[in-house]
């Protein structure tokens, strides 16, 4: 299955995956799944 993440949720999943539910974190990093970033999300974080 495609993911989005949102911007939260992609910087969780990166440098704090302890704040992600195990839900999320599980599906994020199943093989099978495929995560995907918006480009909103990825120029959101560049001002960061």
């Amino acid at each position: 299955m495609k993911y989005i993440l949102d911007t939260h949720t992609f910087i969780w999943w990166d440098s704090q995956a302890e704040k992600l539910s195990k839900r999320v974190y599980d599906l994020c990093n199943a093989p099978e799944n495929t995560v995907l970033l918006s480009v909103i999300t990825v120029s959101g974080t560049e001002s960061k």
